[in-house]
This record gives C-alpha cells, structure tokens and sequence, in this order.
C-alpha cells in the first residue's frame, strides 16, 4: 500500500504541472485584456502600456507562465492584478465558507441518496422507485441557479423563513442559530443537485449486487431480508459509489461557483466568479489550480477507500 501511495503521488506532479499549462493558456487566450478593467478605457495608448508593462503581461507566454510557476514552487501564488493582495490570502480566507458549504451539501446528498437508492433497489418498479426515479431525473434536470432562485423567492421572499444571502446576518451579534439559517438555503440546493445523481448509481448498484449469487445464499440460509440487503449486499454495492463520491467534491466546487454567486456565499466560488469577470489572472489560476488538486486527491482517496470496504482490493 505504502508504494502505491508513493506512486501515485509522484504520477500527481506532471498530471498538475499539465493541468496548469492548459488553464494557462486557456486563460490568456480568452478575449479581454486585465488592463482594460484597471483603467479608464479612454486612456492613452501609452498609459495602457504602462499598466500592462507593470502587470508583466508585456512578456510572451512562456516567461509569464514561469513567472508565476517559480513563484508557485516558492509558495507565492501571485498578487491579484484588482487590489494587490496575496491570491493565496484571498484563497485562504474562502476556503473554510467553501468547505462549509460543500462538505455539508455532501453529506446531506449522501444521507438522502443512499437510503433512497437502496430502498428503489430492493423495491423495483413500484411507485416508490418511479417516484424516485422521476425525482432523479428532475434534479438532474433543474439548473442549480434557477433552483437556487425559486429557493429565495418561496422561502426568502413570499414566506420570509430564511434569509436569501450571505454567511451570516450584517447586523447583530453572530450565533450559532442565525449560521444555520443562512446555510440551509445554499446547502439544501447545492446538496440536493447531487442527490439526484447519486440516487441513481446507488440504485443500479444495489440492483446489480443484489442478483449475485451469494446474495441468494445468504437469503437460502434463513437471514432476514435486513441483514441480507444492509450487512452483505450495500457494503459491496458502495464500492462503485465511492468513485462517484471521491470526484463529486470538485464538482461540488463547481456548482459551488453558481450557488455561491446566487446566495452571495463569500467562497472560492464567488472569488472564482468575480475574478474572470474582472480577468485577474492570478487569481483564476489560484483557484483553477486549487480545484484541480482536489480532482487528484479525490481520485486517490477513492483508490484508497476500495481497499477499506473491500478486502479483497489490494494494491501490492
């Protein structure tokens, strides 16, 4: 295990150095120029030079691209071409609203799309499963920044519940109870655009593990149908969920992009956001390089929790 892990790792250094290089140049091929954002757009030819001159954005690709790789390998990851600061202090400010939102969504898609999932399974074509099956197909469905929107105006607007944006309230002392309002709405949203696709891999898993044959031993020796479906049958049928899981945080990172945006979340998703709009450079490259090593890293905990819930996977 231990040299699998080392091979993995270092298999990880080119795969983020490739990634990089592509979100390089994807970034400064795409039209605008950062320049024009920081200036007046009336301002002299010369006056454009200057600020583009002071940016480093006069330099061809591959030495502004080693610019800010060397700075990378330092752990400098730039400064933000709108106000100057460290990109990774303006990263690491957002990280913990982010993880807040997206670990919560996780959990909460995991605990509504297991159950779910098994109980279509084992329940095949009854009204319950085509009920869950068109609930499914629903959520994959709906766009998150339309549903995050019908969200608001129900509970927000004609209900008055929740509140429909921000953390935490501007005014007052901040509590515990005030926190859980304002995640609900952005959790509820972000979570429940994940259940609809879990529900279905947990369903067709289950539906294929339960036809095996040790699955009728187990029911020919007299086991109850609970511990046949819930000790024998979902723990095998996990196993191909637990790739799903291991490569839903970055998607999480990504409909956290416009969860965060229509709630006004302050996370990396809302800094994403502003940042190509405003076409700062570093920043985007901050975040994009972020996002690609929780692509990594959740490929390698999924590789490593096979082996945790089946002990026939060994990796020697």
């Amino acid at each position: 295990m231990q040299r699998y892990i080392i091979r993995r790792l270092i298999q990880a250094i080119p795969l983020l150095i490739g990634i990089t290089i592509v979100s390089f140049l994807i970034i400064h091929l795409a039209p605008g120029d950062p320049a024009l954002t920081m200036i007046d757009p009336k301002a002299s030819v010369a006056e454009m030079e200057r600020v583009r001159t002071m940016l480093g954005l006069d330099k061809p690709l591959h030495i502004q691209y080693w610019r800010w790789f060397s700075g990378i390998l330092q752990g400098d990851f730039g400064r933000s071409f709108t106000d100057g600061r460290p990109v990774l202090t303006k990263i690491v400010e957002r990280i913990p609203a982010t993880l807040e939102l997206t670990v919560l969504a996780l959990l909460v898609s995991m605990v509504i799309a297991i159950p779910i999932g098994v109980i279509s399974a084992t329940r095949q074509y009854s009204l319950f499963d085509y009920t869950a099956t068109v609930g499914a197909f629903l959520g994959v469905a709906i766009p998150n920044f339309w549903f995050g929107m019908l969200c608001i105006l129900v509970f927000s607007v004609y209900l008055g519940w929740l509140p429909s944006y921000g953390r935490m309230s501007l005014f007052g002392p901040p509590t515990l109870l005030d926190r859980i309002e304002h995640l609900i709405l952005p959790v509820m949203v972000l979570g429940l655009s994940q259940t609809a696709g879990l529900t279905r891999y947990v369903r067709s898993s289950m539906l294929e593990v339960i036809r095996q044959d040790y699955i009728r031993t187990a029911r020919s020796k007299g086991l109850s149908e609970r511990v046949v479906i819930y000790r024998h049958a979902l723990k095998n049928a996990l196993i191909p969920v637990v790739t799903i899981l291991g490569l839903s945080l970055p998607g999480l990172l990504g409909g956290a992009l416009i969860t965060e945006q229509v709630f006004a979340w302050p996370g990396m998703g809302l800094l994403s956001y502003k940042a190509i709009f405003r076409r700062d450079y570093p920043v985007v490259m901050g975040v994009n390089l972020m996002a690609a090593f929780l692509v990594v890293v959740g490929n390698f905990l999924a590789d490593i929790s096979y082996a945790l819930i089946d002990p026939r996977v060994r990796y020697d």
